[in-house]
């Protein structure tokens, strides 16, 4: 299960990339859960 700061990030680099336009839905939702869960953030 997602912690609660890396779901803060995962929601958060979301909404940003929405906002920009980056990617498809699939594709920002992948790539925000693999930077959320990283470890180095």
């Amino acid at each position: 299960m997602v912690g609660g700061a890396a779901h803060s990030r995962l929601l958060g680099l979301l909404r940003v990339a929405e906002a920009l336009g980056i990617g498809s839905p699939a594709s920002r939702v992948v790539g925000a859960a693999a930077f959320a869960l990283s470890p180095g953030c």
